[in-house]
């Protein structure tokens, strides 16, 4: 039987694991991480992901975790909202959704695990193995082997897959980065979930109602801001720029 090692259980990862054992390809998904808990930047499944997961036959999955569609959009330029978008944006289509990327990798594994082909390894990859020049498997932090067939790296923006196999990547500048905050729920967003999109000035932030019932709201980091983000009361600073 062909056997496949995917470095790494996010998204990705978890997902094609799970494509593979469905088609009878053996596959031992690795994962460095003891639990899914740990913190994600945003939980948002935008149509095209829904999508996705609908031609993968993963919709059952969805519909069994912590999900919520957004309602609509409202976009406030400096207190002044300049117009709303309704969910779904194309008729016929599908919203995009809060989803609990803990929950949904979980389920993942947990059917993935169904299959006597599938193994979920807890373990850090520290080097790959090499055979007449091609990449045969992985080698973790306690010493342990795995040989594959076919090493696929899906461990992230820092892949140690990538760096033992010498791979470039080509990177991108990007003028801001998301600083995210959970917040208690407010009643404002028990009748609808608004996706709002709130600029003031050189300031912006996103702010949505997450899929366990959560605020969720991401600021706008400029990558020229002298300000540093951990002094900032944060508070005063939301109310100054919230309509």
């Amino acid at each position: 039987m062909t056997q496949v090692v995917i470095v790494g259980a996010g998204p990705a990862g978890a997902t094609l694991a799970l494509l593979l054992v469905r088609r009878g390809i053996a596959v031992k998904l690795i994962e460095a991480s003891r639990n899914f808990r740990r913190v994600f930047r945003g939980e948002g499944l935008m149509p095209s992901g829904v999508d996705a997961l609908a031609q993968m036959g993963l919709l059952p999955i969805l519909e069994r975790i912590p999900h919520r569609s957004l309602t609509k959009w409202e976009f406030i330029i400096n207190n002044r909202s300049l117009f709303q978008v309704a969910e779904p944006i194309e008729v016929g289509g599908k919203s995009t959704t809060m989803v609990s990327q803990p929950a949904f990798l979980e389920a993942l594994i947990e059917e993935a695990s169904t299959y006597p082909h599938f193994e979920f390894v807890h373990g850090t990859v520290q080097d790959l193995l090499w055979s007449d020049g091609r990449v045969s498997g992985v080698k973790l932090g306690d010493k342990s082997v795995y040989h594959a067939d076919l090493v696929i790296g899906a461990d992230g923006r820092n892949s140690i897959v990538r760096q033992r196999a010498n791979l470039e990547i080509e990177q991108q500048s990007q003028s801001f980065n998301i600083l995210w905050f959970k917040m208690a729920d407010s009643p404002h967003f028990q009748s609808e979930n608004v996706f709002y999109s709130i600029v003031n000035g050189r300031h912006a932030f996103g702010l949505f109602q997450g899929s366990e019932g959560n605020l969720q709201m991401g600021w706008a980091l400029h990558a020229d801001d002298s300000m540093d983000w951990k002094q900032i009361d944060w508070p005063v600073m939301f109310a100054s720029v919230s309509p």
